[in-house]
């Protein structure tokens, strides 16, 4: 049985990117007293606002599938056509349209994305 989850190359792929994105430590996550909306957000993102990593937290994008993104352990599947928003959440500490763009508050799949993180305690709004 070992031998044959070693040999899934899928299944060790997934297992790799969820063990490597752990946090060694204790992160300070705490999701917000009252969940965000999409619209909450987009209109924060839209008034020019920052979304915040917790400090500490690992993102990672699998080299050869960058639609998919480990967050503390989670998987995260990103449509094909945006990626960007992979190497955003894996390479800044900040979310916000100065370093992201237009794009960023353009599809709605993306603000569900940055919604849920928010949601889950991974990234913040001061």
């Amino acid at each position: 049985m070992l031998k044959a989850t070693l040999d899934n190359e899928e299944t060790l792929k997934d297992f790799m990117g969820c063990m490597l994105s752990q946090s060694r430590h204790q992160l300070n996550i705490i999701e917000p007293s009252s969940k965000w909306s999409g619209e909450d957000v987009y209109q924060h993102l839209e008034n020019g606002g920052d979304i915040l990593k917790v400090s500490g937290l690992r993102a990672l994008a699998h080299e050869s599938e960058p639609n998919i993104v480990y967050v503390n352990g989670e998987m995260f599947k990103i449509p094909d056509e945006l990626t960007d928003v992979a190497l955003l959440m894996t390479s800044q500490d900040v979310i916000c349209l100065k370093n992201s763009g237009e794009w960023l508050t353009q599809n709605s799949a993306v603000i569900s994305l940055i919604t849920d993180l928010i949601n889950k305690g991974y990234w913040f709004i001061e």
